[in-house]
């Protein structure tokens, strides 16, 4: 049996638009990830417009975390996560 966390981490949910500056952080580090995956540039917002992304047949939502997250610690780093290729 595995103890409770000392600091479980709380998720909240943000319905927002990928126009939010909450965002950035996250399309950041997919523009680097398509990047250096495909090895080509990436333009997020030409290959997938925000309007895909909003009502009314999509949305956009963060989960905002308070507390550690258990691969933060790599991030913070600056070490990116590998993702393995097929």
């Amino acid at each position: 049996m595995t103890a409770p966390a000392s600091n479980p981490t709380e998720l909240t949910e943000h319905h927002t638009t990928v126009t939010d500056p909450l965002t950035r952080p996250l399309l950041a580090e997919l523009t680097y990830e398509y990047s250096t995956r495909y090895e080509k540039p990436v333009d997020l917002d030409r290959e997938y417009p925000p309007e895909e992304f909003g009502p009314p047949g999509g949305a956009f939502l963060l989960l905002l975390s308070i507390g550690p997250l258990p691969f933060e610690k790599d991030l913070s780093a600056g070490h990116h996560l590998e993702t393995p290729t097929p």
